[in-house]
This record gives C-alpha cells, sequence and structure tokens, in this order.
C-alpha cells in the first residue's frame, strides 16, 4: 500500500507539528523570517514548508528547499525528513534517490516516524538502497512502535 504524496505528508506534518498551524495563532510571515535568518532550525523547517505548500507566502519550492536544508543541517529530523522527500521527489532539488535514502536515514535515527518508514518504503522497493526486507521491516516495527497509525497498519499486514 502507497501512502499519500511525500510532499503531501510535509505539509501535513507541519500543520499538525506546528504551533503556527493553531486555528487561533496569526501567522507573521516578517517574524518568521526573521527566526529563520537567525538560524532558528524549527523556523526554517516551518518557513520551508509554508514556502514549499504556499501557507501564508507564496509557493516557491526552490526557495523552500534552501531553508529546508538549512534546518536539515542542524538536525532537525523532521527536516531531514523533508530533504530526503525533496531528493526522492526531485522537487527544487536534482532527483535522487541515494541522498533520499541518507536523509531518511539520518532523521530515522533520531527516532523520526515518518522518516523510518520512508527508510522502511526505501528497504522494501530496493529505492536508493539495495532492497533487504529484513530492514524494511525493521525500520518499519521502529515507526511503528512509536504509535504512528500509517506504519502501524502496514506493518499490521506483514
Amino acid at each position: 500500500m502507497k501512502p499519500a504524496n511525500p510532499l503531501t505528508w510535509i505539509c501535513a506534518l507541519m500543520m499538525i507539528a506546528s504551533p503556527a498551524g493553531a486555528q487561533e495563532e496569526r501567522f507573521d510571515a516578517d517574524a518568521l523570517q526573521q527566526l529563520a535568518a537567525r538560524g532558528s532550525a524549527d523556523a526554517q523547517f516551518e518557513l520551508g514548508v509554508r514556502l514549499l505548500g504556499g501557507e501564508g507566502l507564496p509557493k516557491d519550492v526552490p526557495k523552500a528547499a534552501e531553508w529546508l536544508q538549512k534546518s536539515a543541517a542542524q538536525q532537525q529530523p523532521a527536516a531531514m525528513n523533508a530533504v530526503g522527500t525533496l531528493c526522492e521527489e526531485g522537487a527544487g532539488v536534482p532527483k535522487d534517490q541515494k541522498k533520499a535514502v541518507e536523509w531518511y536515514e539520518k532523521s530515522a535515527k533520531y527516532g523520526f516516524p515518518l522518516a523510518q518508514m520512508n527508510l522502511s518504503e526505501a528497504y522494501e522497493n530496493g529505492k536508493g538502497v539495495a532492497m533487504d526486507e529484513a530492514k524494511a521491516v525493521e525500520w518499519l516495527a521502529r515507526a511503528a512502535h512509536q504509535d504512528f497509525p500509517q506504519a502501524q497498519a502496514a506493518y499490521a499486514w506483514r
């Protein structure tokens, strides 16, 4: 079973995980851009996701990729996963399955369940790595054991 488009997951995750996604709070693009420019990994991630989806800012995939890469360079797990997705899709960066797997693995090692699931899919389908059913199940189990619903559903079918 193939999940929804990975870029959709990034945007959905951002809206769930970010206080800025809350209905009652106002979005201040200038403040977010200032925080990101000062080096806040979380602000860089949020700015990248907002630019990627056109949420509160004009959609700009290349700029989104730049901000997400800056955040990922600071080991922000969601950003590392997002950069992996950008590499997998070729959105704002050159398409590169091996780099996608590298980013998914970095994020997965921090315990980010979506990255663990993405890494599992890479091993299951041989995308960017050699097919390895044991590693696919291992990473899927890690995500499932963190109560990540999509991973739990996929793991239940194994």
